[in-house]
């Protein structure tokens, strides 16, 4: 059994409200995936901004750095945001 509409079916339509299916076929993910890369860890986030020491977060963005690591990275004292800029800074500590 599927759950793909038949061929001349009503389905729901963005544009339209509802429109009738032409073909049925599968789209981009029936295919193989491409496996994910690991999630990126704070500790890489830390050595990240070693190595450039202030930036955005849209360039943490960019590089797989996720808001959430960012946020519990500030928490720990390990970088600075600031949100009116959107700066990141890391904090060295002596």
């Amino acid at each position: 059994m599927s759950c793909l509409p038949g061929p001349g079916e009503l389905v729901p339509c963005v544009r339209h409200g509802y429109c009738r299916t032409v073909s049925v076929a599968r789209g981009r993910g029936s295919g193989p995936r491409r496996p994910r890369p690991p999630r990126r860890t704070e500790a890489e986030l830390v050595q990240w901004l070693v190595e450039r020491p202030a930036t955005t977060i849209g360039v943490l963005r960019r590089h797989r750095f996720t808001l959430r690591l960012v946020v519990t990275a500030e928490r720990s004292g390990r970088v600075e945001v600031d949100p009116d800029t959107g700066r990141v800074t890391a904090v060295l500590r002596a």
